[in-house]
C-alpha cells in the first residue's frame, strides 16, 4: 500500500512508541486521577461519583 503524504503541508509529526513521549504512570495520573477530579469539580458531584460516571464513559468508548 503506497499513501501519498504532503509533507511540505506538515507541520507536526508526532511518534510515541510505547513509553517515549509519556509512560504509563502519567497515563494512569492524568486518565484515571486528574480527568475525573476535574470533572467531579466542574460537576460539582463527589470524586466517587465522577470516578464511576468517567469509568463508565471510558468503558462506553473501549475498543473503538
Amino acid at each position: 500500500m503506497h499513501i501519498n503524504i504532503a509533507w511540505q503541508d506538515v507541520d507536526t509529526v508526532l511518534l510515541d512508541m510505547d513509553g517515549t513521549l509519556l509512560d504509563l504512570a502519567f497515563d494512569n495520573y492524568f486518565w484515571q486521577k486528574l480527568v475525573p477530579e476535574t470533572y467531579g469539580a466542574k460537576q460539582g458531584i463527589s470524586p466517587q461519583e465522577a470516578q464511576d460516571y468517567i469509568r463508565q464513559q471510558y468503558h462506553a468508548v473501549q475498543h473503538t
